[in-house]
């Protein structure tokens, strides 16, 4: 089929263009492939049918995409620290409620332990959250400094504040 496409070309008003294997396998859509299998007169002399103004207009609409990821993952790095913030939180809370309703519960020392695990994660979080917030191009809302969080065992822990 490629053979005669490219046999055929010579012979259209304007002459399309002469294809090979490499070119058709580097297409990225059916869409691009069915404008060359389909053309009509006249249409491959449109700006679009050229192979650098399609790849211009695809890092365009890349480079307008990732503006919007990028206000998209301000949002998310906000609700991060937000959700980091309350699980640390809620843990400890639970924990204090449970050593003054009944300091025997066997529950307590498993909330400290799954405690002690979530608070190394939450610390990683807000170690990369802090990165995050003093580079020169965040253009997100800029996160509390002084993040401190109790530890299990009443402590302050500031290893992983930031």
């Amino acid at each position: 089929a490629l053979e005669k496409y490219n046999r055929l070309t010579p012979l259209q008003n304007p002459p399309c263009p002469v294809l090979d294997y490499s070119e058709i396998v580097g297409y990225a859509s059916l869409g691009e492939f069915s404008v060359l299998k389909h053309s009509r007169h006249n249409i491959l002399t449109k700006p679009w049918t050229v192979s650098a103004n399609r790849e211009m207009a695809a890092k365009y609409f890349k480079l307008v995409r990732s503006h919007e990821e990028i206000v998209q993952l301000n949002v998310e790095i906000k609700y991060l620290q937000s959700w980091v913030e309350h699980e640390d939180r809620t843990i400890l809370e639970a924990i204090d409620s449970l050593l003054a309703d009944d300091p025997d519960s066997s529950l307590i020392a498993e909330l400290k332990t799954l405690y002690a695990k979530r608070h190394h994660i939450n610390n990683n979080h807000c170690k990369r959250l802090q990165q995050i917030d003093v580079l020169d191009r965040y253009t997100g809302e800029h996160l509390p400094t002084g993040h401190t969080v109790i530890a299990p065992n009443g402590d302050r822990d500031d290893e992983g504040s930031v």
